[in-house]
């Protein structure tokens, strides 16, 4: 089964039950899939093996615990953007959830703010635009 950006343009609750749909069906039916995303948690949610393109080209395929290791320096740029990333993306939430009197806790901004996704899609895809990667 082939999914092609999957979790592209729903919000964050519905990618989360995408990505346990997604699972289960491999596991059920013995499917083998394979998911193009930009998803990193996604990615690590239902890879097995990881395939990493950059300009046409293969230049990683592994575990996801090995693409740390690998040796390409795109793909260490990309990882060492992530904690800086994550750090960001908290700052939205906390940000989202301070100035919106009606939300009872974060996970609530994360899990039904559309607008935050937008955010997410867009702060990768600025990375990925820095690091020069063509998308």
């Amino acid at each position: 089964m082939l999914y092609d950006e999957p979790t592209t343009m729903v919000d964050p609750l519905m990618a989360h039950l995408l990505g346990d749909l997604i699972k289960k069906l491999k596991k059920q039916l013995k499917l083998t899939s394979i998911v193009v995303t930009h998803d990193m948690a996604l990615a690590k949610k239902l890879s097995d093996r990881l395939l990493f393109l950059h300009e046409a080209r293969a230049i990683f395929f592994g575990t996801f615990a090995e693409m740390a290791n690998c040796k390409e320096p795109i793909v260490q740029e990309f990882l060492g953007t992530l904690p800086t990333l994550r750090s960001t993306l908290a700052t939205d939430v906390k940000a989202a959830f301070e100035g919106d009197p009606a939300a009872s806790d974060t996970d609530e901004i994360i899990f039904s703010y559309p607008g935050l996704f937008a955010i997410s899609v867009y702060r990768i895809a600025h990375e990925l635009h820095k690091a020069q990667v063509p998308l």
